[in-house]
């Protein structure tokens, strides 16, 4: 039987390693045509990620557990490292010393997902399984933001002549607020507020909003496949985004399985 920790190991790389790499993409996009050590850089990160995810393919579910430790400590590192490459650009931009295409709120999002994959990392090492049930309240309140942050995204990039798709987006936004604010309340009444129906109810609004913005994406996703909508949102940041609302699902399912085997 497979050691949990490989498992859980080679599943968080998997899916964060290709986030990542995406991220550098999506940062090179979005320099200007002078900013060439940035875009180099971006490049960089991108080939990086690129040989994570080939070294990867090499290990399976029977891997020896210290082989998996020690690739965990090295992609840590590229992760921390591509953070540090993020939180760059953020204080180059608000210091107004560069000007690109990329938002303040893209890139200190990309940066907190970039954060949270090295702690992942790290736990794991440290023989922490996906995440600590203590955690259900703090882990909501990162991925409400992550959703939040997509939906404003989605609505920024389109083009203000789809105003269907521009008010849905909105109010994805709106309501991804409120679900975070609340998750926030909650976390600042820890650990009173971590009781099985507290939780349970959060978890069940969360997992019903988060499908419907699944689906929404989707939707998105497969217009600007099709060349139907009118928007500037690359194809791949439309799937990027549907993805990770689908991680959250499933960080849903595990929690809501942890509380109804209490």
């Amino acid at each position: 039987m497979a050691n949990p920790i490989v498992a859980r190991s080679l599943n968080e790389i998997q899916f964060w390693s290709r986030i990542m790499k995406e991220h550098s993409l999506f940062l090179k996009l979005g320099f200007t045509y002078e900013q060439k050590d940035l875009i180099a850089e971006a490049q960089y990160y991108y080939d990086l990620f690129e040989r994570i995810e080939e070294k990867l393919s090499r290990f399976s579910l029977n891997s020896d557990l210290r082989a998996v430790q020690a690739f965990n400590t090295e992609v840590y590192s590229a992760a921390v490292h591509i953070w540090a490459f993020k939180r760059k650009i953020l204080d180059l931009t608000l210091r107004c010393e560069i000007l690109t295409n990329n938002y303040p709120l893209l890139v200190d999002h990309t940066s907190r997902e970039a954060a949270y994959f090295a702690r992942r990392l790290k736990e794991l090492n440290e023989g922490v399984l996906a995440p600590k049930p203590d955690d259900i309240i703090k882990e909501n309140v990162f991925f409400l933001k992550i959703m939040a942050d997509h939906a404003k995204f989605i609505g920024h990039l389109l083009d203000p002549s789809e105003r269907k798709l521009v008010a849905q987006a909105r109010e994805f936004s709106h309501d991804f607020d409120q679900l975070l604010f609340q998750a926030q309340d909650l976390d600042s009444m820890r650990p009173q507020s971590e009781t099985r129906p507290i939780l349970g109810q959060m978890l069940d609004q969360n997992k019903v909003s988060t499908k419907s913005l699944r689906d929404f994406k989707k939707q998105a996703r497969e217009l600007i496949e099709e060349c139907r909508i009118k928007s500037n949102i690359h194809p791949l940041l439309a799937d990027h985004t549907f993805r990770e609302a689908e991680r959250f699902l499933e960080i849903i399912d595990m929690y809501e399985a942890h509380l109804n085997a209490r």
